[in-house]
């Protein structure tokens, strides 16, 4: 599979600083992070990427930008909090200049040689605004309150939450065609309105209620926020590895002298409005 850009250019980075810890050079304190600027529509790659070029004259703890799917790549230094006020403005200027409108999504901040974990960080963040039906948008790993604490485990981690959780509705709605995890999705969203929910799903008030009351009975459902936060928390990561997994092929393989098996991701772009 062909090396993409954005991929050896993170590569390169790793790269000097394994020469730097090889060398002994001094160990500075600055950290990192890896922000995706995705177009939304017909938008022009060459000009997004000009246009970062130019501001990023004025901003050198910023890196140049480098293709990345739908939009560019940048990896920019300091605090994510930083990087997140200036990407709002240019997120704004490149409308105003007619470029149209961007999804913007900031990893977490690491060293160099965890970049690679600013970059999951970046695409889950973005892809967590996406399945919500988000467009033009600025998200900041750090700040998505508890997705970023659950966001932060493995995928396979984050799989047997799920699993856990919502795993016996999805194995009835397979075995027996029906909607239970939309259901149960329309009423997390619509906070339990009734009346909202059931003219969402173009169903009857009785028939939303029946449905709720055979979600109660395979869930062992309790009335409780707890419960209800941990189905909502379950249901968007259960979106997001969807995404993730529409977007790369996964690999398990044995790396290191033990052997030890990881996850490697084999990015494959494919054509998407969006695709972090």
């Amino acid at each position: 599979m062909k090396t993409q850009a954005w991929e050896n250019f993170l590569n390169r980075m790793l790269l000097q600083d394994e020469h730097d810890r090889a060398a002994g050079m001094p160990r500075g304190q600055e950290n990192y992070c890896v922000v995706l600027c995705q177009l939304l529509g017909q938008g022009s790659v060459p000009q997004l990427e000009k246009f970062l070029r130019q501001r990023r004259e004025a901003h050198l703890f910023i890196s140049q930008p480098v293709a990345y799917r739908q939009g560019c790549m940048l990896v920019a230094m300091g605090h994510d909090r930083q990087v997140e006020e200036l990407l709002r403005e240019w997120q704004a200027d490149f409308a105003d200049i007619g470029g149209g409108d961007l999804a913007v999504a900031i990893g977490g901040v690491y060293s160099l040689c965890d970049i690679y974990k600013s970059l999951r960080e970046a695409r889950m963040a973005g892809f967590f605004q996406q399945v919500t039906g988000k467009q033009a948008f600025v998200q900041n790993f750090n700040r998505m309150g508890l997705f970023t604490s659950l966001f932060r485990q493995s995928s396979a981690e984050l799989a047997g939450f799920c699993r856990q959780t919502i795993g016996p509705l999805m194995e009835y709605d397979k075995n027996f065609n029906t909607q239970l995890v939309d259901t149960l999705r329309a009423l997390l969203d619509e906070d339990f309105n009734w009346t909202r929910t059931a003219a969402r799903l173009y169903v009857h008030v009785n028939t939303l209620r029946y449905r709720y009351e055979k979600i109660r009975q395979i869930l062992d459902m309790d009335e409780s926020l707890a419960m209800r936060a941990d189905l909502f928390a379950a249901l968007r990561a259960f979106e997001v590895l969807t995404e993730l997994k529409n977007r790369d092929n996964v690999v398990k393989m044995p790396v290191g002298k033990k052997g030890k098996v990881e996850e490697k991701y084999f990015h494959a772009d494919k054509k998407a409005a969006v695709s972090f």
